[in-house]
């Protein structure tokens, strides 16, 4: 859950947290923003302590505020893109059942086992982003269904 900002979860932390700006979370969320600007690839640790986790879910909403104040529509979009690729690295290793509950959450029907996933035809349309590997040519077909493995569904 705190690996993912817009999870049940993560929205709840969120919610917990004071209003007033903290300068922990302040320094954590430039750090963020600062290792997403520089196009490095974000990775997360695999963490247990809920402090942390906290830190992570609250960094995130610091360092979109800080990437909104920069106003600068480039660096806005690295920054998103680079918090995309940490979620995409995230998920892809991710235990099937995580990633079917997440998907549950988004509203996304997708079913799965053993990391190969199931979506309906007219849902992979829906939800697809840009790209020659998400065309549907590229894809297994059956009954009304589309075949995706993990890498493919976190793209």
């Amino acid at each position: 859950s705190y690996k993912y900002p817009f999870s049940n979860a993560a929205m709840e932390i969120i919610s917990s947290a004071s209003s007033k700006i903290e300068e922990k979370y302040l320094r954590l969320g430039r750090l963020r923003l600062e290792e997403d600007l520089s196009r490095r690839t974000p990775e997360f640790t695999n963490v247990k302590l809920n402090e942390i986790k906290r830190s992570i879910v609250v960094s995130y909403v610091y360092s979109r505020m800080l990437a909104s104040a920069l106003n600068d529509r480039y660096l806005l979009n690295v920054y998103i893109s680079a918090e995309s690729n940490r979620i995409r690295s995230a998920l892809s290793s991710e235990e099937t059942d995580n990633v079917l509950a997440l998907s549950k959450e988004l509203g996304i029907p997708v079913t799965g086992e053993d990391g190969s996933f199931a979506i309906r035809f007219d849902q992979f349309l829906m939800n697809k982003q840009k790209g020659a590997g998400l065309q549907l040519v590229n894809r297994s077909l059956d009954k009304g269904k589309v075949y995706l493995s993990l890498a493919e569904l976190s793209e």
